[in-house]
């Protein structure tokens, strides 16, 4: 069986860190693509908490997770 490929537009987040002087810039893309062929439904996840928008031991640390959900 030959899969065709679901073509999807990444959507961007991004987020600007200063650590003294220095500029950095993060910049996260995320997509899905479910085969219905496969599976009914799609039981995959993911978190993305910039820097600054959640509960960090450093202001500067961005959480990214990916969940696996038909593990």
């Amino acid at each position: 069986m030959i899969e065709t490929p679901i073509p999807v537009d990444p959507i961007p987040v991004s987020s600007q860190l200063h650590a003294d002087d220095a500029f950095v810039s993060l910049t996260v893309s995320t997509a899905e693509a479910m085969n219905p062929t496969r599976r009914n439904t799609m039981e995959d996840r993911y978190v993305i908490h910039a820097p600054g928008t959640w509960n960090a031991p450093d202001p500067d640390m961005a959480y990214l997770a990916v969940y696996d959900g038909h593990g």
